[in-house]
């Protein structure tokens, strides 16, 4: 997992990340399915928008992808895997809660 230092770095990047809304959908477009367009979850699924700094989104996708996170059960361990900590800062600049 990536020190504080090197997560402020890159969250010091979310400003540039938010200047390109293609690439960001990109990233992004895999959570939208299960978690809805503007992520409000539903169906058992829980909301992701607005409900972590970005510090902690990005923190807990990291520990999704690297097995850390162990209640509930979720697929997300697995689907994490597919995405670099760059991404995970573009998908926190699309849901987490403005800083």
């Amino acid at each position: 997992m990536f020190g504080a230092a090197v997560l402020v770095a890159m969250l010091g990047t979310a400003p540039l990340a938010a200047a390109d809304p293609v690439r960001i959908a990109l990233v992004t477009g895999g959570c939208t399915g299960c978690h809805g367009n503007a992520g409000e979850g539903g169906h058992g699924v829980p909301a992701i928008a607005g409900t972590k700094s970005q510090a902690e989104f990005v923190a807990t996708m990291q520990a999704f992808r690297e097995g850390q996170w162990t209640a509930p059960p979720t697929v997300m361990d697995r689907i994490a895997r597919g995405y670099s900590d760059e991404d995970f800062v573009l998908m926190a600049t699309r849901f987490a809660r403005p800083n």
